[in-house]
C-alpha cells in the first residue's frame, strides 16, 4: 500500500465519522473532503469541480431551488391537505390520489 492509498483512507475514514456523528454540518463535511483532496494532491481540481458544469447538476439544484420555494410559501402543505381530503383514510386511494397529483403536475 502506497502513502498516497493510505492517506486517502484516513481521508475517507474522517470523513466517515463526521458524517456519522454530525459534529460539523454535512455540506461543511463533503466540501472539505474535497478541498482536503485537492490540497493532498490525490485530485486535480479540475476533476474536482468537472461535474458541476454538466446539465443534470444545474437540473437537479433548480428542483431544489423550486422545492425550497414551494415549501416556504406553503404550496407543499396545501397540495397535501387536498388530497388527504379527498382521498381519506384508505392507502390505496391515497396512492391513487398521489400519482394523479404528480401527472397533473408534470404536465406543466
Amino acid at each position: 500500500m502506497t502513502w498516497e492509498i493510505g492517506l486517502l483512507l484516513g481521508i475517507i475514514f474522517a470523513c466517515l465519522i463526521l458524517f456519522s456523528f454530525e459534529w460539523v454540518p454535512a455540506d461543511v463535511t463533503a466540501l472539505g473532503l474535497v478541498v482536503t483532496l485537492i490540497l493532498t494532491g490525490l485530485l486535480k481540481a479540475d476533476a474536482a469541480f468537472a461535474g458541476f458544469g454538466s446539465d443534470t447538476v444545474i437540473t437537479i439544484l433548480g428542483l431544489l431551488i423550486m422545492t425550497a420555494a414551494l415549501l416556504r410559501t406553503g404550496v407543499m402543505d396545501a397540495a397535501g391537505t387536498f388530497i388527504l381530503r379527498h382521498t381519506g383514510d384508505d392507502p390505496m386511494r391515497l396512492l391513487f390520489g398521489i400519482m394523479l397529483t404528480a401527472a397533473g403536475l408534470s404536465a406543466f
